[in-house]
């Protein structure tokens, strides 16, 4: 008996001397788990952690657990490494710096998933490579390089700052998911920001990309599923010199407040603001977009439900391969080419749209098909080409549209549209107000046809349109 509770005894205190290195998993819910700490010290570290190894300015994490990291290492590397049992790991940042001229400040090798965390009220520095050296094109990796997956997070206010100055900031072979609570993340890399080769999700956190390259870039297909972007909330801000948010298949944007500017040449490469190979969805979010190309690009279609966008493009503010639906949001297109294109068809049937285009207004189909249907929503149009330009037709049952622009292409709405109409060959200049009973708009181009269409209209009455000092009367269709 007096044996058996020596062993027990024994037991427990391995257990306790365990959990407080923190080398052993996580703890049940609900209860603290504590950090074996890591201290950086120059050139090297301290550890006494048994699943952590100190070879000169090299640390290796080996065994899954809870580590935080503090201090300075200059010239040195952080990889995780469990071997061929892949196994959880959670890295706590706490006031960390850790400085590789010459390849990744934090690698990891081989884990189930790295859990990075930054502690309230620290600020951290990971940095590959040299400031100011230039890009060279058989440059890889990142100052964060992760062969598994990838979570940041952090509930409390703390800060890591990521540059990447041999290649990319932060790369991650799976999924890389930043869903911190008030954390900062400042990424600055001379090419990629932030890439998840097979997804990227954003849902929290205030998150500032200056990227050489692409901002925030999903880049994988080759798994089923695989290859989208997410962004549900944060803060973000990105400047860059190719596309700003870039997915292989799927762009689903859903909140979070974002400013994206890409400043790149597009006859020299890519530099979209938001851009996917297999449709964008947008169903909520705050966005400011200045593109230097077009602003939304989608290789198939575009789904918009929600959200709100001020966009200035240098190219096309919105343009798809594939059908385009707007059955919400609130939209303000700057463009100077056409404000929104397809090749599909395009469906209108809520929110607000608001489009000045040097271009055409609205753009649909090719080779004689593909049209617009207006049922529902506010459309306010003003172009320097057509205000709308389509193959298919153009429909209105429901909604209100006033549309100014040149007569190339559509005469009117097609004689089929249920909600009465009318169109009005005015020749107006760039910048006179036209204004109907219950819609008014600054033209920003001159215009000789005036389109408009309101539920307040009734067949076979008359409207009257202002324009500048002059009104017509127009025939209700």
């Amino acid at each position: 008996m007096k044996k058996a509770l020596i062993l027990i005894l024994l037991a427990a205190m391995c257990a306790a001397l365990v959990s407080g290195c923190g080398s052993s998993a996580a703890l049940a819910a609900g209860e603290e788990t504590t950090a074996a700490p890591i201290e950086l010290t120059g050139t090297g570290a301290k550890c006494s952690a048994g699943g952590v190894r100190i070879s000169g300015s090299t640390v290796t994490i080996s065994a899954a657990g809870t580590y935080s990291l503090s201090g300075e290492l200059s010239g040195g590397q952080v990889i995780v490494d469990t071997g061929e049992e892949a196994l959880k790991v959670t890295l706590i940042l706490d006031n960390a710096s850790v400085t590789n001229s010459d390849g990744p400040a934090l690698w990891v090798k081989q884990a189930k998933k790295l859990d990075l965390v930054i502690a309230e009220g620290s600020v951290n520095s990971l940095v590959s490579g040299t400031e100011g050296a230039a890009l060279s094109p058989d440059a890889a990796g990142a100052a964060i390089y992760a062969e598994d997956d990838l979570d940041i997070e952090g509930d409390k206010k703390g800060v890591l700052n990521v540059y990447g100055y041999i290649n990319s900031g932060i790369v991650c072979k799976d999924d890389l998911d930043i869903k911190c609570g008030s954390c900062e993340l400042n990424v600055t890399a001379l090419n990629n920001g932030l890439k998840g080769s097979e997804s990227v999700s954003v849902s929290g956190g205030v998150v500032t990309v200056e990227a050489g390259h692409d901002g925030i870039k999903a880049s994988s297909a080759k798994k089923a599923g695989k290859g989208f972007v997410n962004i549900s909330g944060g803060i973000l801000s990105l400047r860059t010199g190719g596309d700003g948010i870039s997915a292989e298949t799927e762009l689903n944007l859903s909140g979070g407040v974002v400013g994206i500017v890409t400043s790149g040449d597009p006859d020299d490469g890519s530099c979209k603001a938001l851009k996917a190979k297999t449709g964008i969805s947008i169903s909520g979010g705050i966005f400011t977009v200045d593109s230097a190309d077009h602003a939304v690009h989608s290789a198939a279609g575009i789904n918009i439900s929600g959200g709100s966008f001020d966009i200035k493009s240098g190219r096309k503010a919105v343009a798809a391969h594939g059908d385009i639906s707007v059955s919400g949001g609130a939209f303000t297109l700057l463009a100077g080419d056409d404000g929104i294109e397809t090749s599909g068809s395009i469906a209108f049937s809520g929110g607000a749209l608001s489009v000045s285009a040097a271009g055409n207004g609205v753009k649909s189909g090719e080779n004689g098909t593909g049209g617009v249907t207006i049922g529902g929503g506010s459309i306010l149009v003003t172009a320097g080409g057509d205000s709308f330009d389509t193959e298919g037709g153009l429909t209105v049952n429901s909604g209100s549209v006033l549309a100014l622009g040149s007569s190339k292409r559509v005469k009117g709405f097609a004689p089929g549209s249920s909600q009465g109409y009318t169109e009005a060959e005015i020749s107006g200049t760039a910048g006179s107000v036209v204004k109907t009973a219950d819609c008014m708009l600054d033209a920003e181009y001159a215009y000789n046809l005036v389109l408009y269409s309101s539920p307040r209209l009734t067949k076979g009455s008359e409207c009257e349109i202002s324009y500048g000092v002059r009104s017509v009367t127009a025939e209700v269709k």
